[in-house]
């Protein structure tokens, strides 16, 4: 059922920005981003984010530096930033 419902948000959110978060929940986002890279289309393309995906760091924001500030330094950043 719960595959069912993922195809469905895919083809509802389909060239929506909303549909990267909903691969990044899935854990499908790493795997999506390489097979979009490896296409001829984006292969053509100069600085396309694809190929600057880096896994583990582009799935998660940067903690602003005020939120870290005010808690005394218990919440640390999140790596890569």
């Amino acid at each position: 059922m719960r595959d069912l419902i993922w195809k469905e948000r895919r083809l509802e959110l389909a060239g929506e920005y909303e549909q990267f978060f909903d691969l990044v929940r899935q854990g499908d986002i790493y795997a999506v981003m390489q097979s979009l890279a490896n296409t001829e289309v984006m292969a053509k393309k100069k600085g396309d984010g694809a190929r600057r995906f880096i896994r583990y760091v582009n799935e998660i924001f940067p903690i602003p530096k005020d939120e870290i500030i005010l808690s005394n330094g218990v919440i640390q950043q999140n790596p890569g930033y």
